[in-house]
């Protein structure tokens, strides 16, 4: 969405079903490491009642900025290169981008990120906002 003074609002949302990554997890031993990075997966796991809805919130929160991206799943960016931070005061997650992911971001004109993470017993859900400003093509339309 164009909202004027060359900025654009882009925006992502996934949902999963928990159990697919808790799944997941228990039955391949390197899907956490080929999603997650070391600390979120410290982070999860120090989460034992709510680990894997942690886990899953973070799956959905790498989605959403993807879609948010409109880039699709491994277009140029691996899963570990977006990782879910939490502020250590507040709690408030925040996405640290890296590799692939970053110059994405960097190549939609990013200028902001927000994230929201929330889940039920069933399903985690994710939503990524991001600021862009628009980037001039060589033929001198916005992309």
């Amino acid at each position: 969405m164009d909202i004027g003074m060359g900025m654009q609002v882009r925006c992502g949302t996934d949902i999963i079903d928990i159990k697919r990554i808790k799944h997941s997890i228990d039955s391949n031993g390197r899907f956490a490491q080929k999603v997650y990075t070391d600390a979120e997966i410290a982070y999860c796991d120090s989460k034992s009642a709510g680990r894997y809805a942690s886990y899953a919130a973070r799956f959905a929160a790498k989605e959403a900025f993807l879609k948010a991206l409109g880039a699709g799943l491994y277009n140029g960016a691996a899963l570990t290169e977006i990782e879910v931070v939490n502020d250590a005061a507040t709690g408030e997650p925040a996405l640290q981008l890296y590799g692939g992911a970053c110059s994405l971001y960097n190549q939609k004109g990013g200028i902001s990120l927000s994230v929201s993470l929330s889940h039920t017993a069933e399903a985690a859900l994710a939503t990524v906002v991001m600021l862009c400003a628009n980037i001039q093509r060589d033929d001198g339309e916005d992309k």
